[in-house]
């Protein structure tokens, strides 16, 4: 007997920020401080950030409704989520957090603080 199968799998629409800032990578602190990214995130923008292997990341921005969404720099998604989201980096690699107000991919002029910490560095 041959059964057949069909699995929908839930798709969000990925949100991709249209301005890189700030204009440098950033790279969390290795002994597990919290890193500020930026003061002065807009929602639209996207900072790049260089991840270790083998770590649990979380990503935040101060404004708790945001929509954030993690991407590599080729903009392939890893992880959506509002306010803060956290991600495990399997390789060493380079990521985008694109920041929008919302899940309509919202931008907004207001400044925001972005952070992020390394959960499992020492």
């Amino acid at each position: 007997v041959s059964q057949s199968r069909s699995i929908t799998l839930n798709t969000c629409t990925l949100c991709l920020g249209t301005l890189q800032f700030p204009t440098l990578a950033v790279t969390p602190n290795a002994t597990g401080n919290v890193t500020t990214i930026s003061t002065n995130n807009f929602a639209g923008d996207y900072p790049i950030i260089n991840l270790l292997a083998g770590k649990f990341y979380k990503f935040s921005s101060s404004e708790g409704t945001d929509r954030l969404t993690l991407t590599t720099t080729s903009n392939v998604g890893l992880v959506v989520g509002t306010g803060e989201v956290t991600y495990f980096s399997p390789t060493a690699q380079t990521v985008r957090m694109h920041i929008h107000t919302n899940s309509s991919c919202g931008t907004e002029s207001v400044y925001r603080t972005t952070k992020v910490k390394c959960l499992n560095c020492q």
